[in-house]
């Protein structure tokens, strides 16, 4: 559970895809670029921010992979809830990584 800048909570849970080369590698760094990227959010489309964060941490772990040979094929799931004083938006089932 990361808060920013803002006094807004994000919960986060990614749990690398059994079978998969690497999944440990993948869910620590989808929390850590979700983390990051959270840092400064404001209250906004969070439906539309979730998209995009998860659109980039997933370019992110590809280009990992990519950099890393031994990870490639790597995959986690990824459930967030983005709570802020007025509501609680939660994303779940949600797969990142495992192309190229």
């Amino acid at each position: 559970v990361f808060e920013n800048e803002n006094g807004l909570f994000l919960a986060v849970v990614a749990d690398g895809m059994g079978g998969r080369q690497a999944g440990d590698v993948a869910s620590e760094l989808t929390i850590e670029c979700l983390k990051t990227k959270f840092q400064d959010a404001e209250i906004e489309d969070v439906e539309r921010w979730f998209a995009r964060v998860i659109k980039e941490t997933n370019d992110h772990l590809l280009d990992y992979a990519d950099d890393h040979p031994e990870c490639r094929g790597m995959g986690t799931t990824v459930v967030c809830a983005f709570c802020a004083p007025e509501f609680v938006t939660v994303m779940c089932g949600v797969k990142t990584a495992c192309g190229k």
